[in-house]
């Protein structure tokens, strides 16, 4: 029932994909596949708890996820239906990274590694496949008619209920057709790292923005405190890293930020307003004072079982790195399994996993994998690099980097946990990687325009022909 509801849903959802790709709405399709990711992360704070339902469907006890199939009917509706247009070379980087994953799963099944866990992994070309459904869509189709900002602002929307209802002990448990709800309310990391990343879009777009910047920045604030309520370092490392790109990019950028003496006064009083609203209570009846967010953090990096997760993280790199160097060329395949020692349950454990993204391509794919992997997100960073560098629409050129940022946020919590089998950020990655290629098309940044003006002027050249 769940797997046939699904597959209507997705045929659904090809028919229409394939009219928009046809008028040139290729924008709405990317938008659609976001949604649903973003959804499936906000319903279910773990990944491994989603109940059998339309996010997770069943058939004769094998189950699958609807990303599974939505990503691949995106894809193949775009090279059906949308008029050939120029591609970025280093989409080819990108595909020839995805033949060598496809690759080592072969080498996995010869060398007769798990097939369940060759499949699994294998399901990361999927999702990081993702990146051919947002490449090719001009810059000015997501920053036109102000679509980043309304998806901003309901996200923040979303982000502050889930903050509420986390901070409230909120969790919904319903079994309704389709869609089983299993502690809803409940703000995940997934979904922490998904709402901080869109934060840094948000923050990208305001520091550069004129009217809207103190609604933008609102919005960013809203975003980026969430990690704060997941209770996980490497949603931390994520922010961390996204932050400091977008604050190194703008201290190297030619654009200057302009703060008014008005907006630095709303700031400073903001900032102080939080800070007295935290302390003055604790002072008067004479508590202990602390700042706010002081217990969330103190839990997230002080707690015994954040000691014993960063043992267990040396002791997988430990064990994998002498397996690495007997096979450092090709590596061992998808669904090669080693043995660790769990300091939390104190025993030998067998994983798949090394909790780090160079370690998961070293053990399965080699050097090679590798080498294509950083190749391939090298050359996509310096085109995004060189887009927020030369870009003369302020908006666009934010935009590329806030995108370039949070998919950079997400390598950087990829050293500290395997990002591959988690499908909605690997999803979320694949769909910011695609975004980053269009920044750096060169038939695309050599068209820029006033904000939002591009379509316009496309438009009026039309109907004067």
């Amino acid at each position: 029932m769940t797997a046939f509801a699904a597959l209507i849903l997705v045929a659904g959802l090809f028919v229409w994909f394939g009219r928009l790709e046809r008028t040139g709405r290729s924008v709405t399709v990317v938008a659609t596949v976001v949604a649903i990711v973003l959804l499936d992360t906000v319903i279910y704070q773990d990944q491994n708890e989603v109940p059998l339902g339309l996010f997770h469907p069943e058939y004769r006890d094998q189950s699958f996820r609807l990303l599974d199939i939505l990503i691949p009917a995106a894809i193949i509706a775009r090279l059906l239906h949308r008029t050939p247009t120029p591609g970025s070379p280093i989409a080819l980087l990108w595909l020839a990274w995805l033949a060598w994953l496809a690759t080592a799963g072969i080498v996995g099944v010869y060398e007769g590694n798990s097939l369940t866990l060759v499949a699994y992994e294998g399901k990361a070309i999927i999702y990081v496949g993702a990146f051919l459904v947002a490449s090719g869509v001009p810059l000015e189709q997501y920053v036109a008619d102000r679509r980043v900002e309304r998806f901003l602002a309901w996200t923040a929307g979303l982000a502050l209920v889930l903050i509420a209802t986390d901070l409230g002990g909120v969790a919904v448990s319903a079994n309704l057709p389709l869609l089983a709800l299993d502690d809803f309310g409940v703000l995940g990391s997934d979904a922490a790292t998904m709402f901080s990343g869109l934060g840094v879009i948000a923050l990208a777009l305001g520091l550069l923005a004129g009217a809207q910047r103190g609604r933008l920045l609102a919005i960013a604030l809203v975003l980026l405190v969430t990690p704060a309520f997941a209770d996980q370092r490497a949603a931390f490392v994520a922010l961390g890293v996204a932050v400091g790109i977008v604050a190194v990019a703008l201290a190297l950028s030619p654009r200057r930020l302009r703060v008014t003496p008005t907006e630095a006064g709303l700031a400073t009083l903001a900032i102080s307003g939080m800070l007295l609203l935290s302390t003055v209570p604790a002072v008067v009846g004479n508590r202990t004072v602390k700042l706010p967010l002081q217990d969330q953090l103190s839990t997230t990096f002080g707690s015994y079982e954040e000691v014993l997760t960063t043992k267990d993280r040396l002791n997988q790199w430990a064990a994998a790195a002498p397996l690495i160097a007997e096979r450092p060329v090709y590596g061992h395949g998808l669904g090669y399994e080693y043995v660790f020692w769990d300091e939390g349950y104190f025993f030998f454990k067998k994983t798949d996993l090394t909790h780090n993204i160079f370690g998961d391509l070293m053990l399965r794919s080699g050097v090679v994998g590798l080498a294509l992997f950083l190749l391939a997100f090298a050359l996509t960073s310096i085109a995004v690099a060189r887009t927020w560098w030369s870009q003369r629409s302020d908006r666009t050129a934010a935009f590329a980097l806030g995108v370039g940022a949070a998919v950079a946020g997400l390598v950087g919590k990829a050293m500290a946990e395997s990002l591959f089998e988690k499908y909605r950020l690997a999803a979320a990655l694949g769909l910011g990687l695609g975004v980053m290629l269009s920044a750096g098309l060169p038939a695309l940044r050599a068209r820029p325009a006033p904000d939002g003006s591009a379509s316009r002027h496309a438009s009026a050249a039309a109907h004067s022909r």
